[in-house]
C-alpha cells in the first residue's frame, strides 16, 4: 500500500507552467466545510458511533472510465488509481476512521451485451470475471471482504427508451430504486453514498425512507450554484480541459454534498479545487491528480464534518442557512 500512496503524493505534486491573470488574486486551495443550524464548533466530539455507510455506484464509470483499481500512465510514469470505496475502507482498517462501511451496490448489467461491451474488461461485480475496482480480497478486522459485501441491482429501466415507453421506464426505475431501499435496509446502514451514481432517486430521497440528509453524494468538481468553477453533470473532468483550454487557466476539485432531488444540486457539505488543470491534459491525466488531490481528500474530511456535525443534528437542521468555515486540505498521504 505505501507504493501506491507514494504515486499519489508524486502525482499529485504535479504542477503546470500557465500565465496568471494579471491582478486576479491568489486561487484558493483551502477546503469549506459547511454546517447547518448552529452545528459548527471548535471542539470534536468525543467517542462517536461509527457510521454504517453504504456506497452505490457505477462500475462503468468509476472502472470502464476512471479506471480505479488499475495502474494508469501519467506524466510522472504510472500511478494506482484507488477508488472512493478502497480509500474510505483503508481510512478505518487502519486509521480509527469512524465509519463502517455496510455494504457496496453497483447498478451495471451482466445481462445487457451493450452494457458489457462497454465495460473495459472490468467484471460488473467482484463475483464475475474481469477486473475489479480494488483487490478482491481487501479485508476488514470484522472477518469480511468488500467483495463479500458487493451486490448488484441492475438498473436496467437505462434501456428503456423514456419516449416510446414512458410508463415501462419509470415502473422499471421505481423497481431499481425499491430494490436499492431493500438492500440498503438489509445492510442495517445509516448513510447512502453516490459515487457516480449518475441519476436522479426521487423514491430514495422520499421522507418516508432517507429524505433529506442521509443520501449523499461525491462528485469531481464544484457544484456550488454560481461558483465561476462549477461543473455539474456527466463530465465534469472534460468540461474542465476544455475550459482550460479556452481560458488559459482553470481549477476543479471535488464537492460532498447531500442528495436532493435535482443532480449536483444539493447541500454542501465540503468542497474545494486546488487541482490546477492543463490545456494538454487528456482526462485520465487530470483524474490521475484530481482523484488523490481532491476528490479523496474532500471526501474523507467532509464525511468525518458530516458525523461529527451534520448527522447527530439531522432532526434540527434548516438547510437554507449554511454556516461555513475554512480549514487546510489536507495532502492524501496524510489521510491515509
Amino acid at each position: 500500500m505505501t507504493q501506491r500512496l507514494t504515486g499519489f503524493a508524486q502525482e499529485s505534486n504535479t504542477r503546470f507552467v500557465y500565465k496568471k491573470t494579471s491582478g486576479a488574486p491568489e486561487h484558493d486551495t483551502s477546503l469549506e466545510l459547511l454546517s447547518y443550524g448552529g452545528t459548527i464548533s471548535n471542539t470534536t466530539e468525543n467517542n462517536v458511533e461509527p457510521l454504517r455507510v453504504a456506497i452505490v455506484t457505477s462500475i462503468r464509470d468509476v472502472g470502464a472510465c476512471d479506471q480505479n483499481g488499475r495502474m494508469v500512465n501519467t506524466r510522472r510514469g504510472q500511478q494506482y488509481m484507488m477508488g472512493i470505496p478502497e480509500a474510505l475502507h483503508i481510512a478505518i482498517e487502519e486509521h480509527g476512521f469512524p465509519a463502517r462501511i455496510s455494504g457496496i451496490i453497483t447498478d451495471d448489467s451482466p445481462l445487457r451485451a451493450r452494457e458489457i461491451a462497454n465495460m473495459d474488461g472490468y467484471a460488473v461485480s467482484p463475483h464475475h470475471t474481469g477486473d475489479w475496482i480494488h483487490d478482491r480480497d481487501l479485508g476488514s478486522a470484522h472477518g469480511e471482504t468488500l467483495a463479500s459485501i458487493t451486490h448488484n441491482i441492475p438498473s436496467d429501466f437505462r434501456f428503456i427508451s423514456g419516449q416510446k415507453y414512458p410508463e415501462a421506464k419509470a415502473e422499471s426505475k421505481t423497481y431499481f430504486e425499491d430494490q436499492l431501499w431493500q438492500v440498503f435496509n438489509e445492510m442495517g446502514a445509516d448513510v447512502l453514498i453516490s459515487d457516480h451514481l449518475m441519476m436522479r432517486l426521487h423514491n430514495i430521497l422520499a421522507d418516508s425512507r432517507l429524505g433529506i440528509g442521509r443520501g449523499l453524494n461525491i462528485h469531481p468538481a464544484i457544484t456550488q450554484a454560481g461558483h465561476p468553477l462549477a461543473l455539474r453533470g456527466k463530465t465534469p473532468t472534460q468540461e474542465a480541459i476544455d475550459n482550460a483550454q479556452e481560458t488559459g487557466e482553470f481549477w476543479t476539485g471535488a464537492t460532498f454534498h447531500v442528495m436532493n432531488r435535482v443532480i449536483d444540486d444539493g447541500p454542501l457539505l465540503a468542497h474545494a479545487a486546488p487541482t490546477i488543470v492543463g490545456a494538454q491534459d487528456t482526462p485520465q491525466q487530470l483524474r490521475a491528480r484530481n482523484y488523490p488531490g481532491a476528490k479523496i481528500p474532500v471526501f474523507l474530511q467532509g464525511l468525518q464534518h458530516y458525523i461529527e456535525r451534520v448527522y447527530p443534528y439531522l432532526d434540527q437542521i434548516n438547510w437554507d442557512h449554511p454556516q461555513t468555515e475554512n480549514v487546510p486540505l489536507s495532502h492524501l498521504s496524510n489521510l491515509l
